[in-house]
């Protein structure tokens, strides 16, 4: 399987195909289907009546047709029309069973990893999207990568358990 990278916005993102391909065992049809009727009923509350309807091409085509070419696009504009109508969530981080961890996340299909605003036991706003979340001390992991973890509800949980 080819490897490539594409360039938007003068980022490098990793093959959404490609990760997307490996999250597929994890991601089940219900997931995904809980992650689209939410996001939709989240963006549908602030877009137009336009946006709505692009929006619902993508899931009508993912729904008749569920391949993984299909989710991808149709989370792909999930994730563009989210951020560009600032829709987030509150994700409570938290660590076991101690506090003040690093909190390190990535968005599924992009290759940069992000801190969380502050150590373990916090409040993050981040988009909508799947993510891999992990805990870190001194610079080493800490726990296992969890994920990929929805987050779509105004708010969520991620409770890491390190070693």
């Amino acid at each position: 399987m080819k490897k490539h990278a594409t360039i938007r916005g003068g980022k490098v993102l990793l093959s959404l195909y490609l990760i997307l391909v490996s999250a597929n065992i994890i991601l089940s049809q219900d997931n995904r289907l809980s992650f689209v009727d939410t996001a939709y009923r989240r963006i549908s509350a602030v877009a137009s009546e336009e946006e709505i309807k692009l929006l619902m091409r993508y899931i009508d085509a993912w729904k008749t047709d569920s391949s993984d070419s299909n989710w991808e696009k149709c989370i792909n504009e999930i994730y563009s029309m989210a951020s560009q109508k600032s829709i987030n969530s509150t994700v409570k981080i938290s660590t076991v069973p101690n506090q003040g961890a690093t909190i390190k996340y990535r968005l599924i299909g992009d290759s940069s990893e992000k801190e969380a605003n502050r150590p373990s036991n916090c409040d993050q706003t981040m988009g909508i999207g799947y993510y891999y979340f992990w805990s870190e001390r001194n610079g080493k992991r800490t726990s296992q990568i969890k994920g990929p973890v929805s987050i779509v509800k105004e708010i969520e949980e991620v409770v890491l358990t390190e070693k």
